[in-house]
């Protein structure tokens, strides 16, 4: 009964996560110039692939990125970003029920300990156009030199009620609560780690710094290509996360560490005609764990690429090299190498720039 309970709860959490990924996919689709879909930049993406090797049948990212304020598009299309080498400041805030899911090549196929992610992210933009031509017919080509600020709220957990670890046991410490503690002789162990129903929980904020370079070709109105190089600094051990319920248990945090950083770097260029129109993005993230344990991997490198289509709503091929600590909950104990195809659904948008005569 318990297992078909947890089913249960697994196949609602997935319907709503795909409603809310779909409805701003149809409303992307629905207009090009959308203000809504121009402040996309630095955020997670949506995407449903097949690792190749053996144990799993997919992994599924669902990223949908809910854009509650920003303003972003409107120094682009208004040409306020266009007239001058000054500097002009721009928000975006936005908000993700973001989850991860894994589906097991095992007995009944089950998809076990889903991550939930939601997050909450601002971001502070400083845009100059670069340009020194005299003319504004050239000025309108940049390039544009973007430096964003970012703030994130986020919580990672699996949504189980099991010990971490195989070597505890429940203790009751009231109604409806209890505590997990070690057996005789044992401590944090990623040998021991419950991937069954192990409860994995954090609370963490991150602070990035992003630069990015923006192009436009000469006669054109459109972003062409644009480049990104950014780091990213996270903790899940602090006064600021250790308030909110999930934070992380102390047994956890022996193995996990509190604390990581990022390098992060992408290409991406407009491609196609009118009937093909999309992109080409790659990103590459290389992540660190200072403070864990050195039982574990303390380091992790992904490279992404993706090739979307304006026409089916910016879905398109997605391919996946992911070499060094497993990012899946349950699975930070142990080394991951994989390589995985499927799709891709990109948000992301080549930024219009309004005419500098507005």
């Amino acid at each position: 009964m318990a297992t078909d309970a947890l089913g249960r709860m697994v196949e609602a959490a997935c319907a709503l996560a795909l409603l809310l990924a779909t409805a701003p996919m149809a409303a992307s689709a629905q207009g090009a110039d959308d203000p809504w879909v121009r402040a996309y930049y630095n955020l997670e993406r949506s995407h449903i692939d097949h690792p190749f090797g053996r144990g799993l049948i997919f992994e599924a990212q669902i990223a949908p990125q809910l854009v509650v304020a920003q303003s972003v598009h409107a120094l682009f299309a208004e040409g306020r970003a266009v007239r001058d080498g000054a500097s002009h400041w721009a928000y975006s805030l936005s908000v993700s029920p973001m989850v991860r899911l894994r589906m097991i090549d095992d007995a009944s196929q089950p998809v076990r300990t889903p991550s939930y992610m939601p997050h909450l992210v601002a971001q502070l933009f400083r845009i100059r156009n670069r340009s020194r031509a005299a003319r504004e017919s050239k000025r309108l080509a940049g390039p544009y030199e973007m430096i964003t600020l970012q703030a994130r709220l986020s919580h990672h957990s699996n949504g189980q009620d099991g010990c971490l670890y195989t070597t505890q046991v429940k203790r009751p410490t009231g109604p409806k609560r209890f505590e997990c503690t070690f057996l005789p002789g044992y401590g944090p162990d990623p040998a021991a780690i419950n991937r069954l129903d192990g409860s994995f929980s954090k609370n963490f904020v991150r602070g990035g710094v992003f630069y990015r370079r923006l192009y436009v070709p000469a006669g054109g109105d459109r972003v062409r290509t644009t480049w990104y190089a950014g780091a990213t600094i996270e903790t899940h051990h602090s006064f600021l996360v250790n308030w909110i319920p999930g934070r992380i248990p102390d047994d956890q945090r022996a193995l996990y560490g509190s604390w990581s950083w990022r390098a992060l770097a992408g290409l991406a260029r407009r491609a196609g005609g009118r009937r093909w129109e999309g992109g080409h993005f790659l990103d590459v993230t290389y992540q660190r764990y200072p403070d864990a344990s050195s039982r574990i991997p303390r380091w992790s490198l992904s490279i992404e690429y993706a090739r979307n289509f304006r026409r089916f709503g910016g879905w398109g091929v997605y391919a996946r090299y992911f070499y060094g600590q497993d990012y899946y909950n349950l699975g930070f104990g142990r080394r991951l190498k994989r390589f995985s195809l499927g799709l891709a659904w990109l948000q992301d948008r080549f930024q219009r720039v309004g005419a500098p005569s507005f």
